[in-house]
């Protein structure tokens, strides 16, 4: 008899609102409970300070779950998104604190970019504090994108220097954000340059040491794509499609020390 193979999938888990711990037995019960997803396994649980978002948030409790499924990406996504519901999970205000987090952060060797969902998590690269658990069920587990395993981008960020690069589309973008980066708080340790991509042109050296490059809307994204092509050429990189704010870009930055 053939066995069928299904995909593995990572999903990161966080809860900084209620009781947490609960919060998290509950949705990793309902995955083991999923008529279509099997071999749920489930690190040890992380602390960390909640970053981005309104002020005076509560400690999140970090973690993640290795899965087999024979559901698609896309549905999935929905399963995860009745379990957050059901635990009371609320999207008011963009990063605020919440009952329970599931993302999905890879989809076996999938590369999706579509408006609901992106697979590989853009921001996984970035964030510690979904590497740290993730690494301990799913160390060898490749990023697509970057040909790098789960813990080939947990070392990257715990042994490259603070050194950060941010790609935006203009020369006039670029001004406006090297000043109101430059004195926030958070960066007053780092190395950090804002350069402006320029169509036809080509993009500066990037040190292999530079933790982590962000390239901060769709139309740097463009301008960038001969570093955001598959397999991206930065396996530390950071893209998002939307204007990023300041908060965001300092988040990634946080996130990633």
């Amino acid at each position: 008899m053939q066995h069928l193979v299904m995909p593995a999938v990572l999903i990161s888990i966080g809860s900084n609102l209620g009781n947490r711990q609960s919060s998290i037995d509950y949705a990793i019960a309902q995955l083991r409970a999923h008529s279509h997803i099997q071999n749920v396994v489930v690190p040890s649980l992380h602390e960390s300070e909640s970053i981005g978002g309104p002020d005076g948030q509560g400690i999140f409790l970090n973690g993640a779950a290795l899965l087999d499924t024979t559901l698609p990406a896309n549905e999935l996504l929905v399963v995860l998104q009745q379990i957050e519901n059901e635990a009371n999970r609320t999207r008011e205000i963009h990063w605020a604190a919440r009952t329970l987090d599931l993302d999905i952060a890879l989809y076996d060797n999938q590369i999706i970019d579509s408006e609901s969902l992106t697979i590989p998590h853009p921001r996984m690269v970035s964030r510690k504090f979904v590497l740290q658990p993730a690494v301990e069920i799913a160390a060898n587990m490749l990023n697509p994108q970057s040909g790098w395993t789960l813990e080939d981008h947990l070392l990257h960020l715990k042994q490259a220097a603070q050194a950060y690069i941010v790609f935006v589309a203009s020369e006039d973008e670029k001004l406006q954000l090297e000043q109101a980066i430059s004195s926030h708080p958070a960066t007053e340790n780092c190395k950090l340059t804002v350069a402006a991509a320029q169509a036809n042109s080509v993009l500066p050296e990037i040190p292999g040491s530079t933790r982590l490059a962000m390239i901060v809307s769709l139309q740097a994204r463009r301008l960038c794509s001969s570093i955001t092509d598959v397999p991206c050429s930065l396996p530390w990189i950071y893209v998002t499609n939307s204007e990023t704010s300041v908060d965001e870009i300092v988040a990634a930055i946080q996130a990633s020390q």
